[in-house]
């Protein structure tokens, strides 16, 4: 517990104010001079820099505390005169790739000048230096030593910096630990003079200096904004504490009092361990006085060997951290405020079901990540062409965080494309992600079901990466009939989504971008500037490390793969790594008949290290490699395995992702080991030790874990076993994976894997009966099954496919509503999601239904407590929706505007999805005659789409769609026809059919307006009979366009030409 004691006969410190307040006596100073600093003795001052400055791996900042008459002095001893923060036989020796830098602030409170500093004042000072300080080495990591109010700055800095990255962004991402000397964070409980954090704060102003009564305005009455200071830095800190790249903490405390003289007694001064120490970080004692905790005499000074053995730890650690090239270590992440339980987000970048983490040393690669977005504003497909190890998944890794951060409201899906089932393993994820019932997803077709919800999210945004997505043929399989079906189908297409592909083939990158070349980008070999980055990670300036870089680059073919590992066999090997050295050995460390390699030339060598220090690690190494699968779940490994793993990570052999629910080898690392093992004849032992532990580890009766292991299973099952246990070990594995394909109500595939399976039994002579009587009795039940359903088939005609949807999700509500309660979150966005799909059939019954649906979503963020802005937005927004289509246009309008206030408030004015709100009140009041008010809209949505989507995005071809028909309403009709027949171009290049449909709908309307009556009607019912096949006959745009087809009929009875007011109630009824 803190103290302050008196000796002798000593009265109190505490006196009472006027208001009998308890306060700080005064101590008076007659004619006291202010001391005097140059102004240049101020500010972020530079201590120690290496010579060699690419060499430095961190800045240490040392700021410090209240009373310092001459900052340059605050961390001078008294007696030995030794800065030991500058000393080149203290700090600077132990930490000698150190810049060391203190921040000076004026910080004493008597004389003509005294000074009330407050803490953000100088936090904000501190941090705009070191911003300043920090251009050429952005990302290199601080750790701050605070003594005293020091701590208090730099915790303040902290969450400065934490709230407004945007305008720190060289401190934000970069502090990773703080050393406090002394720091109060709490004021003394049973001390009346002390008992609040300002109050303490002064007594140690007091307590070293005299101050005038005039200038003790310090403080004491800032107490609230300190104790908020210490709140907000130890909750954040706290939400990062699971995360491995935490920012450190460790707090030293004084064990020596100090006797003051105050008002002529004599005090003993000492603020104890509970006040200057932080619940669940590390501590310790010195045998010091508060004023001397900063101050050390010698480099034999027990108290500094004390605090410069815990600095260098720190640091270490640190750089541990920064050295391994692979851990995820996203700032972001680290400083991420946690989401409020209240405020759920149904798809958060954390979860993002990556097969690794983001990069820490992430190559710009000539602004690859903005020609990507840019390449997304004209077209919804792009793809990633290159080699292996060229960087394609850290790029869409990057990309994807870049997405979520510029839409924090759009979902992420990563979708692993190498085989169907790590296909269809990702599109269950992303139904755990979207909410879908566990029962769904079990008994359920995964890929349609997930296809289907994606294509009901009314106005939805999203980003899906198609990761490794290589070979075609192997995302093709059968159904239940025997007929073959490409997974690649099953990806939804909406007019907000962003498909990014990555591939090693060319041919069939041009497939996913529909023959556009402008959306294929090569990711080859690294520039130069990127290439030392990647191996030194950090900004290099020196040109002759430039150069060796870029040797080094050269000798490995410009691969990033490739320069990680030598950046990692540099930290291994730092005492004695020199570029020509590493060339040498990569010449040497593989055979001759190897080739010319390079990739497994730069694995071989950190291969050996690991062999050499970890060979359990090494093992585990070459069983990973060995299975051709883009990530391994950690299920399949103990928990002593997951240690070797980590160490593997360290060494950029594997690849955790975020979460590090999955390992990636990549298919760079594979190829080296699987060279590796034909090389030294070990193929054979490791694919049938990968054998029996797969099949040790598939289970019988847990579907969850064989869906996390059944693309390991598979691939296994592609080994030629040699032995008759791997034979034996072969055949149990074909039996429980056929077993699992039952519970998956894949019938055929399951036959196909158990006739397999009782093949091999029967071929065994040792094979046990009850064995293959197990099997057998599977193949027959399997059979059975299968020929129930066909009768059951041929009695019951299949239901419309929208029909069983609703009927699906109707029972999902019901399921979850007795599980939940009506008013739970969960519940709620269900029924969300049952009117979206009402919305999509169309009908006028469904469209009600919604109404109801959707005002039940509304009153629950009503009474929610935390309401969540974008989701009431949302939710107005699908409501106006579900009004217009019902023909209540004045409630539509109402809510229309409502969802456009608050997205404007919260994302700003030129948002999509609030441009998106605008379009539709536009329409709306193209709909009601109201074309002067309708253009006026349109302008401003076409112009900021224009500008932020591209021409010939599929929002912005809607809002030029809805400005033609606006032109038409005025007469312009000629000039419409011109538009709409471009619109209709921009529309079929991509794909979009049900924009393509109301756009022939426009055209046929123009041809009514101009009397062209028989090409208006073959272009209704050419359109109407896609529309009835595509969208379904109830839907709204079919009946739509079925309503137009008789008033045109009833026209041509007539053969009457359309006067004015015809003409607009026409343009009227075809504004959709």
């Amino acid at each position: 517990m803190a103290t302050i004691e008196a000796t002798g006969t000593v009265p109190t410190m505490a006196t009472k104010s006027p208001t009998g307040d308890d306060k700080i006596p005064s101590a008076k100073v007659v004619n006291k001079a202010t001391p005097k600093t140059s102004r240049r003795g101020y500010g972020l001052k530079v201590l120690v820099e290496p010579k060699d400055t690419d060499d430095i791996d961190i800045d240490i900042v040392a700021v410090h505390g209240i009373g310092e008459a001459k900052p340059e002095d605050a961390w001078v001893h008294p007696d030995t005169k030794v800065n030991w923060l500058s000393d080149p036989t203290m700090l600077p020796d132990a930490l000698p790739k150190a810049r060391i830098l203190t921040y000076n602030y004026v910080s004493y409170w008597y004389g003509d000048d005294a000074v009330k500093q407050k803490v953000d004042t100088v936090a904000g000072k501190m941090l705009n230096a070191l911003d300043g300080k920090r251009t050429t080495c952005a990302q290199r990591p601080i750790l701050f030593i605070g003594h005293c109010f020091g701590g208090l700055v730099i915790q303040e800095a902290y969450n400065i910096a934490n709230s407004h990255r945007e305008d720190h962004p060289r401190v934000a991402n970069c502090i990773a630990g703080v050393v406090f000397l002394g720091t109060p964070h709490a004021g003394i409980q049973d001390s009346a003079a002390f008992s609040t954090l300002g109050q303490l704060y002064q007594g140690i102003a007091q307590s070293q200096l005299p101050i005038e009564d005039h200038a003790l305005q310090t403080m004491a009455q800032d107490n609230d904004v300190l104790v908020r200071t210490v709140h907000t830095f130890t909750r954040s800190i706290t939400n990062q504490a699971s995360n491995v790249n935490a920012t450190k903490l460790f707090c030293f405390f004084e064990t020596q009092t100090k006797v003051i003289e105050t008002n002529g007694e004599k005090v003993k001064f000492l603020v104890h361990e509970s006040t200057t120490t932080l619940s669940g970080h590390e501590k310790e004692g010195l045998h010091l006085d508060h004023f001397g905790l900063n101050k050390f005499e010698a480099p034999d000074d027990d108290c500094f060997e004390v605090v410069k053995n815990r600095l260098v730890k720190i640091a270490s650690n640190i750089q541990r951290m920064t050295d391994s090239p692979r851990a995820e270590r996203s700032p972001r992440n680290a400083f991420s405020p946690p989401q409020s339980p209240a405020s759920p987000r149904r798809h958060h970048i954390p979860s993002l079901a990556a097969p690794i983490a983001r990069e820490a040393y992430f190559a710009k690669r000539n602004k690859i990540l903005d020609v990507v977005d840019e390449r997304f504003h004209a077209s919804m497909n792009v793809a990633l062409v290159g080699e292996s190890g060229n960087g394609k998944t850290h790029v869409a890794v990057e990309y994807a965080h870049k997405f979520h951060e510029q839409h924090p409201d759009a979902s992420v899906h990563w979708v692993n494309a190498g085989s169907a089932s790590q296909f269809e393993l990702s599109f269950k994820r992303i139904g755990e992600n979207l909410h879908l019932s566990k029962k769904s997803l079990d008994n359920e077709d995964v890929l349609e079901l997930v296809y289907d919800t994606m294509r009901q999210d009314v106005g939805g945004q999203w980003l899906m990466v198609l990761d490794g997505l290589d070979d075609k043929s192997r995302l093709v399989v059968k159904d239940e009939k025997g007929v073959e079906r490409c997974l690649l189908d099953f990806i939804p297409k909406s007019h907000r989504a962003r498909i990014l592909t990555t591939t090693r083939s060319k041919s069939l990158a041009m497939t996913m971008v529909a023959k556009k070349v402008e959306c294929v980008l090569d990711i080859q070999t690294l520039p130069e500037g990127d290439a030392s980055y990647l191996l030194y990670g950090k900004e290099i300036t020196d040109e002759a490390k430039k150069k060796a870089a870029a040797d080094v680059s050269k000798r490995l073919g410009g691969s990033a793969g490739l320069l990680v590992l030598a950046h990692t066999y540099r930290k291994a090997t730092r005492a004695s790594w020199k570029p020509r050295n590493y060339l040498d050995t990569i010449r040497g460390s593989a055979e001759a008949k190897d080739g010319d390699d390079p990739a497994l030339r730069a694995w071989e060598p950190i291969y050996q290290i690991i062999k050499e220090k970890n060979p359990n690690a090494a093992q585990l190494l070459l069983f990973m490699g060995s299975l051709d699968v883009q990530s391994i779940s950690t299920v399949l490994f103990e928990r002593q395995e997951l240690r070797h793993i980590e160490q593997l990570v360290d060494y950029g052999m594997v690849e955790p992702s975020t979460d590090r629910r999955l390992y990636t080898v990549t298919p760079l690392i594979r190829r080296c080991v699987q060279t590796w093992l034909v090389k030294t004849n070990e193929q054979d032992d490791i694919r049938e030790h990968s054998l029996s532990i797969m099949c040790e580890k598939f289970p019988m009766d847990d579907g969850n874990t064989a869906d996390l292991l059944l693309p390991c299973a598979l691939v296994v099952l592609e080994f030629e076993p040699k032995s008759a246990e791997a034979k034996r070990n072969m055949a149990t594995l074909l039996f429980r994976v056929g077993q699992h394909h039952v519970r998956l109500r894949r019938r055929q595939m399951a036959l196909d894997y158990l006739k397999s399976c009782i093949s091999l039994q029967e071929s065994d002579r040792e094979s046990k009966p009850e064995a293959k009587e197990a099997t057998k009795r599977a193949i027959a039940e399997v059979q059975a099954q299968g020929k129930q359903l066909v009768e059951q088939s041929k009695a019951q005609p299949p239901k419309k496919r929208e029909d069983v949807q609703i009927d699906k999700a109707r029972a999902e509500l019901r399921d979850l509503e007795n599980h939940l309660g009506k008013d739970h979150y969960e519940v709620v966005r269900k029924a969300s999601d049952l009117a979206n799909l009402q919305v999509l059939r169309g009908s006028k019954r469904d469209h009600d239904e919604a109404i109801g649906l959707y005002q039940r979503e509304t009153q629950y963020y009503k009474d929610s407590k935390f309401e969540v802005p974008m989701d009431t937005a949302r939710n107005q927004y699908n409501l106006a929706l579900a009004h217009e289509n019902s023909g209540q246009l004045d409630k539509a309008m109402s809510l229309y505007q409502s969802a456009s206030e608050i997205t404007e408030r919260h994302l700003g004015p030129s948002h999509p999805q609030l441009l998106r709100s605008y379009g539709n009140m536009a329409s709306l009041y193209g709909k009601q005659g109201q074309m002067e008010q309708a253009e006026r809209i349109l302008a401003v949505v076409l112009q900021n789409q224009r500008k932020s989507l591209g021409e010939d995005h599929p929002e912005t071809l809607d809002t030029r769609r809805n400005v033609a028909m606006v032109l038409e309403g005025k007469g312009q009709i000629k000039a419409a026809k011109g538009e709409l027949e471009k619109i209709l171009a921009s529309q079929m290049r991509l794909r979009d059919e049900p924009a393509m449909l109301r756009t022939s709908c426009s055209i046929a309307t123009n041809y009514r307006l101009r009397g062209r009556f028989k090409e208006a009607r073959e272009w209704l019912e050419s359109t109407l009979a896609v529309q009835e096949k595509l969208l379904g006959k109830t839907h709204h745009d079919t009946a739509t366009t079925r309503v137009m087809l008789k008033e045109l009929a009833a026209v041509e009875k007539t053969n009457g030409v359309p006067n004015e007011e015809k003409s607009l109630a026409l343009v009227q009824q075809d504004v959709r």
